[in-house]
């Protein structure tokens, strides 16, 4: 805050430093036409993910008496809750991105006040979601390719439920209309 109690300094700065981030990530990312919409997406959610544990870090370095610090740890008194799921909080979002980062929730604090112990925690666990995100489509994509394997009959049969196919797109066919 200024001696004007004007946060719009600060706003500028930060939203100056989302543009560069993002602005680097162009020409690699955004306007890359081999990558899929879902690669786009992951990236910048990953993104978001790891400048929100970046913040978080920060505000915990903060003294007690600073209003970002106030409002992370505040809860709001005597509000009904609506009906339904809740909409996610700020609070909810930090804890699913330290899940995906493989950070305990219960034991964040500690690291987080070393700045550069909490950016080597925040950036290895980056690239364990990313390594394990890996994983997992290669699984995926591992089963795609077993369940259109040839059997030395020259039949295809479904990894699903069995059927045999005499064809390749027979059973691609099949799999679409039975099993999607």
């Amino acid at each position: 805050l200024t001696s004007s109690l004007s946060l719009d300094r600060e706003l500028d700065v930060r939203i100056g430093k989302a543009s560069v981030t993002f602005g680097r990530l162009t020409s690699r990312v955004w306007n890359n036409k081999l990558l899929t919409l879902n690669t786009k997406v992951s990236v910048y959610q990953t993104t978001l993910d790891v400048r929100r544990l970046c913040w978080l870090g920060h505000v915990e370095r903060m003294p007690q008496d600073h209003l970002p610090k106030a409002v992370l740890y505040g809860e709001l008194k005597n509000r009904p809750r609506c009906r339904g799921r809740p909409k996610l909080r700020y609070s909810d979002k930090v804890k699913q991105g330290l899940k995906k980062f493989s950070i305990p929730i219960d034991n964040w604090e500690n690291p987080a006040h070393n700045r550069s112990v909490w950016r080597s925690r925040v950036k290895a666990g980056a690239v364990t979601m990313e390594s394990h995100q890996r994983a997992q489509a290669e699984a995926c994509r591992r089963a795609r390719k077993q369940s259109v394997l040839q059997s030395p009959s020259g039949e295809w049969t479904c990894s699903h439920c069995g059927k045999v196919c005499r064809s390749c797109i027979g059973l691609f066919s099949h799999t679409t209309a039975k099993h999607h």
